[in-house]
């Protein structure tokens, strides 16, 4: 998927609407990248002093950020023709310290076209590091549960499983198992639509589950939540409610719906648990362990310990980027 914004910029004041525009582009995909800021701000400069108007474009893969900047090459003062050096001045080395590629080409009809990339992928993947706490225990009497989590690596990518199923003791617990085997197995996601039709398969006759399920990126985070499992992405700033849609798997047909969080767990935490904990929890309520302790594991047990509910299989899982 691709995140995109485009600007015209045809007169000063074009500038402010820009970099407005570009921080709330940065804000909504959680890049943490002034580059962006730096680098658009000097692009726009040089469309109007020498290009007279243009544009500017963004476009946001998970791999890197593309910046295309195009003028129509007229309204160019004291320049008599085309100059790239010139055009660009000390903009030029503004752009290239704070980017990883730049291109700059002339125009067949006049005017000239920068392109501009950083990467993102190369940056990210040696400093994305998570850490990961999982507490999970059955009903009170019971030795079996029926939540079930798994986080594994998966080419690059870590794909994360919750799941309640309905219950509990012996039945709930196999059908836990075999939510289990099923995404064990699993060493390719193509698309998490893929993986739900073919978890939906895997348990299709039994109980049912509510199911959360995501694919954590680089720079994104992808996922579904179907049935009454709670999630939230919180960071310093905010705390997000994740999405939720009705329907229980393997019981009845579900109508599949993703979404996407940009910026992958960078300086976030994703919080997820089953109904075995109690409504009363928030991430704010915990919000300076979640954010502070370096160890999450012993953060989801004291949740576990301090709001789950004798009556239910219960559930915490705290994942910190």
């Amino acid at each position: 998927m691709i995140e995109s914004l485009e600007v015209r910029i045809k007169d000063e004041v074009d500038l402010f609407i820009l970099e407005h525009r570009v921080n709330k582009f940065i804000e909504k995909n959680f890049l943490n990248n002034h580059s962006l800021t730096i680098i658009t701000r000097e692009l726009a400069t040089n469309i109007l002093k020498y290009g007279g108007e243009g544009y500017i474009r963004i476009d946001l893969t998970p791999e890197k950020i593309i910046i295309l900047a195009e003028d129509e090459g007229k309204k160019r003062k004291n320049v008599s023709e085309l100059n790239i050096s010139s055009g660009l001045g000390l903009g030029l080395k503004i752009i290239e310290n704070n980017s990883d590629e730049m291109e700059i080409k002339k125009n067949a009809l006049g005017g000239t076209t920068v392109k501009v990339v950083i990467n993102l992928l190369q940056k990210s993947e040696k400093d994305l590091r998570i850490s990961v706490g999982m507490a999970t225990r059955p009903k009170h009497l019971e030795d079996k549960n029926g939540d079930v989590v798994v986080f594994k690596k998966i080419n690059g990518e870590y794909l994360l499983v919750v799941a309640d199923v309905l219950g509990h003791g012996d039945k709930a617990y196999e059908v836990a198992e075999r939510i289990k085997e099923y995404t064990m197995k699993v060493n390719n996601i193509t698309t998490l639509y893929n993986f739900f039709i073919g978890l939906e398969m895997e348990i299709a006759g039994t109980r049912g589950s509510a199911v959360f399920s995501a694919v954590i990126s680089s720079q994104k985070i992808e996922y579904f939540n179907i049935g009454n499992i709670r999630a939230w992405l919180a960071s310093y700033k905010n705390v997000k409610y994740l999405s939720q849609v009705p329907g229980i798997v393997g019981r009845s047909p579900v109508n599949f719906k993703s979404f996407i969080e940009g910026g992958g767990l960078y300086n976030s935490v994703l919080i997820v648990c089953t109904d075995g904990i109690t409504r009363r929890f928030t991430p704010e309520t915990y919000s300076s362990l979640i954010n502070e302790s370096e160890n999450v594991q012993q953060v989801a047990e004291k949740i576990l310990a301090e709001c789950g509910l004798p009556e239910d299989d219960a559930t915490v899982v705290i994942l910190k980027g």
